[in-house]
């Protein structure tokens, strides 16, 4: 008979057949077999505490875009290494969990700064304004173009653990300081509380939060709800019969019945 399996590196905790194993009964509670897990033998298992979850929109890209992007957008720390997972997420090992909560946390903010003077447009004052704020990459094409001048808008990497400025102090060449407001065109949703993304556990006072639906979701509730619904109705154009393109009429009761009685009114909706 052949050499048994482990026999050949009992004593060492790996060989080229993976772990060496022992056996480990398992434990009978109410007369079933069970595996019973000690948390010593959990906090062991250390390798997998600097990595990160990543799930993309739609089809999982392929192994060898992901590592590629990997290296062009997180300069920023130590080249980690990718896993792919069946469940079609990949898995992300940084070296050191400074550089696992540096790429968590950090994220792609775009944001408006309103009635910039015209003349603090160009590249490198953008550049030095929005560095105030984060790592800054590149303006928009309206703004680079200078076509829209109501306001600058800039694509910032910034740290959304942290309250986001609202305002930014300048000075100008000649001693002056003047204060810039900033808005924020689109910023990612992270909870301080639970120190995660897509939700806020902090309520508003006085507004109504239902609880999440079967989905995970929570509901939105609207800003409107309690007032009387508005209803939309086509009506046809005076005089015209056959108008395939009509206009919509907004009324804000039930009364349906004020228009033509003798036009037919089209399909009534509720929004």
């Amino acid at each position: 008979m052949g050499r048994k399996l482990g026999t050949a590196c009992s004593h060492e905790p790996y060989c080229h057949h993976g772990y060496a194993f022992i056996l480990n009964p398992p434990k009978i509670i109410d007369g079933r077999p069970v595996v019973v897990l000690k948390a010593l033998e959990i906090a062991k298992q250390t390798e997998w505490n600097n990595a990160l979850v990543v799930y993309t929109f739609g089809e999982a890209p392929a192994f060898s875009y992901m590592n590629n992007n990997i290296a062009r957008y997180w300069k920023f720390v130590a080249v980690p290494e990718l896993y792919n997972h069946d469940a079609g997420c990949y898995i992300v090992k940084f070296q050191n969990q400074n550089d696992r909560d540096e790429v968590l946390f950090t994220a792609l903010t775009l944001l408006i700064l309103p009635d910039l003077p015209l003349n603090y447009w160009g590249a490198e004052t953008l550049s030095k304004i929005a560095s105030r704020l984060g790592k800054p990459l590149f303006a928009d094409a309206c703004t680079a173009k200078q076509k829209r001048l109501s306001y600058a808008r800039v694509l910032v990497e910034m740290n959304i653990t942290q309250n986001l400025p609202k305002e930014v102090e300048i000075v100008d060449p000649a001693g002056r300081t003047f204060v810039q407001n900033i808005k924020y065109d689109w910023k990612p949703l992270f909870c301080k509380k639970c120190t995660r993304f897509g939700h806020t556990c902090s309520v508003d006072e006085g507004r109504n939060i239902q609880p999440p639906n079967r989905r995970g979701q929570a509901e939105r509730v609207s800003p409107r709800q309690g007032r009387r619904n508005q209803v939309q109705k086509w009506i046809p154009r005076p005089g015209k019969t056959n108008d395939t393109c009509l206009p919509p009429h907004i009324d804000g009761t039930d009364d349906m019945n004020k228009h033509d009685q003798n036009k037919e009114p089209h399909k009534a909706m509720s929004i």
